[in-house]
């Protein structure tokens, strides 16, 4: 951990400099989080802003940053989500080459995240909150990292599922349950008609976006093939690795993104929990491989 602490400014300056034309304002920066500010502004009707298309629970993790200066305020929130993705990461595979390989092979990615001022890197630290809980048996991670993850909850469906059936009795289950239920529950004593509203402005189901912005330059598209052969490789490391919670986890979460028909870019931050635990695991099979050999030499 004390390796990642020395490492981390060193990153967060990197991944932050694609802040700095949201901070400036230009084409579409911060649009994400403009809208997320804009909902704060009208929080007990947040759907009559047209662009909010979140559970207005969300709106507690906004509003803080919502009374900030809005360059203040937009910087901060960027800073919060790569401090998630590094914590995250570091959570599900405690090894800094691992961290910093997953980090370097998505940092496009994280500076389209930053760009837009979205929050998948939330659910990166959602993930591995949720992992530590699986391993400690502790219902109350695994139902915050459920509570969290209802931030997007159409890309968390399975690993929310995975992470229930990973908790080894129905007691705990029931007690992990509770912690997303009484957020809901709390949602529709502030917002009575929320669960209307949110489903008449959820995009359509069967529209796929494609976003290209001065930051992602690059035409993105998923076709049908680049999905399947990719969970094809989900699958392989499933296999491989099937033993291994961490791997079932991140899995799961890359294999949900790669379901759901709306995608955007940033999103692919979400295949950095893969990536880093299976350099760690790969790592750890190596050193034993390593001492095996030594020990019969």
């Amino acid at each position: 951990m004390l390796k990642l602490i020395r490492y981390a400014p060193i990153v967060l300056v990197i991944l932050l400099v694609a802040a700095v034309p949201a901070v400036a304002g230009e084409g579409m920066a911060g649009a994400d989080f403009h809208n997320y500010i804009a909902a704060v502004s009208k929080f007990f009707d947040p759907y009559s802003s047209p662009e909010f298309l979140y559970l207005p629970a969300s709106l507690f993790l906004v509003a803080p940053f919502a009374l900030l200066p809005e360059a203040v305020g937009f910087f901060a929130w960027n800073v919060l989500q790569l401090l998630s993705l590094l914590g995250g990461l570091w959570l599900m595979a405690p090894n800094l080459r691992a961290v910093l390989a997953a980090l370097i092979l998505v940092s496009p990615f994280a500076g389209i995240l930053i760009y837009f001022g979205q929050f998948d890197g939330l659910l990166v630290l959602a993930l591995g909150l949720g992992y530590s809980g699986v391993k400690a048996n502790d219902p109350v991670r695994v139902g915050l990292t459920i509570a969290l993850f209802t931030l997007k909850p159409v890309h968390v469906v399975l690993p929310s599922v995975v992470l229930l059936l990973l908790l080894p009795s129905w007691r705990l289950r029931a007690r992990a349950v509770l912690i997303p239920l009484a957020l809901f529950a709390l949602s529709f004593l502030i917002w009575p008609t929320w669960l209307p509203d949110w489903i008449a402005v959820t995009p359509d189901a069967k529209q796929t976006e494609i976003l290209v912005t001065r930051v992602a330059t690059i035409p993105w598209r998923v076709t049908g093939l680049a999905r399947s052969l990719a969970a094809c490789c989900c699958a392989i490391c499933l296999i491989a690795f099937r033993r291994h919670p961490a791997t079932i986890l991140s899995t799961a979460l890359l294999v949900n993104l790669l379901l759901v028909t709306y995608f955007n870019p940033y999103s692919v931050v979400l295949a950095a929990p893969l990536i880093a635990t299976v350099v760690d695991q790969l790592a750890g099979a190596g050193r034993v491989a390593s001492k095996t050999s030594v020990g019969a030499g």
